[in-house]
């Protein structure tokens, strides 16, 4: 480094050191003028405190006491206004009761549960509070049995026929319905109001066990309403029953055989029943499925009772809807068993209708197995395990009744027939039974798949072919008691043909035609077939004729030409052989029936054609031939007569 480079370098750090003695002058001088600034400011304050600290403590110690006095003031006039609230409601709620008004009795209960809070805070107020007490304890009492005394009022036109009345043909509440409304009515304001006081006010829980014991008694009370009725209707219908067959030599007993035995036009009015002097008691048993039904409506309505109109807590719900399905859950259980046993005596007795009020209880037994297990858990395991078992029983004593109907039908031995050879009554009670279970089809498809291996789909129509092929060969079986063929094929016509037309009608032929596509042409063949057995009766009275003519049959008669002897008999044995054959048929078939108004009409036209295509030229041959001094008694029957008579034949009634 040069000499010049030090010299610059020192006279800059010279430079720097002046700058720094300079600033820490002005420093010192800073300093000086702060610090007696501070000392001044301590001076100021210590006069200040010295001045107003002893107004501070004179003021506040003023504000001590008016917050005193205000205190006072304030606990004196609560002290009096619950005094007065006590001598007040004491004197009036011992004199009133809460159905006078029961949002005013709530309002003074509320103000004398304060009164009461009031005085339980200071020891001073002790034989006040235990007045007060006294008080409010009977006007709790009241209250609960008002409330009591509203739930049974308002419930006391709930019943089974309202409920039943909202249960559509599944089993399910119409939507248009509104069950609160029909079990506590319209006028729920007071009843709102006071279980409102209950849940948030009351000392107890006494009136969750007053909502239960009234839940409980009105929904047992109808159970065992709807089970008695259901017993008495029977047993009634029982006693009619044994008492005409005790007495099957009177002249009831005669005519309800013969009621039971006419056949109306209408086939499909005719009565459910397989056996034809059997009662039918489906109206039993369907009381009785539906008070299964009508429990559980009822238990979950109850459950949005406590839930959105009561507004108990979870735990207190849980306990009061526990409490009121004990004892309705046990009678039902106990009144299972006679359920189960009475629908098995009806099967006994061929009386199969109770299959169509199980079938609709055991769809929706399984469509509602998820409502139900949540309706279970408010039961011990053993009434779950009972009902459980029960509801499995539905579905076996379905299957069962519909074994025993394909039984029936297959095997009835009933040695009846109708002399009109018109529909069977085995024939139409089956058809009714099968139209009644295509209603409640998908019912029976999933019973029958709960029972068999088969998928939903193929049991039903495997079931109705069973049905159709029995009856088919128990209708064989029957025309074989005919002497006459004609009149056994025209059994079988009627009852082919309304077979055929009722089940095209209630769609049992598009469910078999699913498994079996040749089931309707089946059906028709079969027809075809007996519709030409019966026509050969027809057919052989036409033949009468054209024998003769193709043998005996004069070559060219003249106008009143007598012809000889031997022609003129020949002539007279055919008329005599047409008349009396003719006379012959139409007696025997004058009171052949024939619901089937087309087929009827059918059956007259193809008689007519076969009939009046060989006798009217017969007829206006031989009618200008003198071949007998007789001739009312050989042209008996005129074209026109003959088709006037045929016109007559197969009446759709007798």
């Amino acid at each position: 480094m040069s000499s010049k480079e030090i010299q610059a370098k020192l006279q800059q750090e010279e430079a720097w050191l002046k700058d720094l003695l300079t600033n820490e002058q002005r420093n010192q001088e800073l300093t000086s003028k702060m610090i007696s600034i501070l000392d001044n400011f301590d001076r100021c304050l210590s006069n200040l405190q010295s001045t107003v600290m002893p107004l501070y403590k004179k003021t506040g110690a003023l504000q001590q006491k008016q917050h005193n006095v205000v205190s006072t003031l304030k606990l004196i006039d609560q002290t009096i206004k619950h005094y007065n609230t006590a001598n007040e409601t004491d004197a009036v709620l011992k004199d009133m009761s809460p159905a006078e008004n029961v949002i005013k009795y709530i309002k003074m209960m509320k103000k004398l549960k304060s009164a009461m809070e009031f005085f339980s805070s200071n020891e001073i107020h002790k034989s006040q509070l235990e007045r007060v007490e006294t008080t409010f304890n009977f006007g709790c009492t009241a209250l609960e049995q008002e409330f009591k005394v509203l739930l049974r009022r308002n419930r006391a036109n709930f019943s089974a026929a309202q409920v039943l009345a909202s249960i559509d043909d599944s089993y399910e509440i119409r939507k248009d319905v509104d069950l609160l409304h029909l079990i506590l009515g319209e006028d729920t304001e007071d009843l709102k109001a006071l279980s409102n006081w209950l849940v948030n006010d009351s000392p107890t829980k006494d009136y969750l066990n007053i909502y239960a014991d009234v839940a409980c008694t009105s929904i047992l009370k109808i159970l065992k309403s709807i089970f008695e009725t259901s017993r008495n209707n029977a047993s009634v219908e029982e006693l009619k029953l044994n008492s005409a067959a005790t007495r099957k030599d009177s002249k009831a007993w005669m005519l309800n055989r013969k009621t039971l035995r006419q056949y109306s036009a209408d086939l499909t009015n005719r009565r459910v029943t397989l056996a034809v002097e059997n009662v039918t008691k489906e109206g039993a048993l369907e009381n009785s499925a539906e008070s299964v039904v009508f429990l559980f409506v009822s238990f979950m309505n109850e459950g949005k009772l406590v839930d959105n109109l009561f507004r108990f807590s979870q735990s207190d719900a849980y306990v009061c809807l526990k409490s009121v399905l004990v004892k309705p859950l046990n009678y039902i259980l106990d009144c299972a068993k006679e359920f189960l046993q009475q629908a098995h005596r009806n099967l006994g007795r061929n009386d199969l209708a109770a299959v169509f009020c199980l079938l609709p209880l055991s769809k929706y037994i399984h469509r509602s197995q998820d409502r139900f297990k949540e309706f279970m858990k408010f039961s011990e395991p053993a009434l779950q395990e009972r009902f459980n078992t029960i509801l499995k029983s539905v579905d076996s004593t379905c299957v069962d009744a519909l074994e025993k109907f394909v039984d029936h039908v297959k095997n009835d031995q009933e040695k009846f027939i109708p002399s009109d050879c018109t529909v069977h009554q085995l024939t139409s009670n089956a058809l009714i039974f099968l139209e009644q279970l295509m209603i409640e089809s998908q019912a029976l498809a999933v019973v029958l798949s709960s029972k068999q291996k088969d998928s939903p789909t193929t049991v039903v129509p495997k079931l109705l072919a069973r049905v159709l092929s029995a009856l088919g060969l128990n209708l064989r079986n029957k025309a074989e008691f005919y002497t006459d063929s004609s009149l056994k094929a025209m059994f079988m016509l009627n009852n082919t043909s309304h077979i055929l037309k009722t089940i095209r009608k209630v769609g049992v032929l598009q469910v078999v035609s699913e498994q079996n596509r040749d089931v309707e042409q089946y059906y028709n063949d079969q027809i075809a077939l007996f519709k030409s057995q019966y026509m050969q009766s027809w057919i052989n009275l036409g033949a009468i004729l054209a024998y003769f003519q193709q043998n005996y049959c004069l070559a060219s008669p003249l106008l009143n030409q007598r012809p000889r002897e031997k022609e003129r008999e020949q002539i007279k044995s055919v008329f005599s052989d047409f008349n009396r054959q003719f006379e012959l048929i139409t007696n025997d078939h004058r009171d052949i029936v024939v619901p089937d108004v087309n087929l009827a009409s059918k059956l007259r036209e193809d008689c007519q054609k076969i009939v009046l295509s060989k006798y009217r030229p017969f007829y206006e041959k031989y009618r200008q031939v003198n071949f007998t001094k007789n001739p009312d008694k050989y042209f008996k029957y005129t074209p026109e007569s003959i088709a006037n008579t045929i016109d007559n034949l197969f009446n759709a009634t007798l």
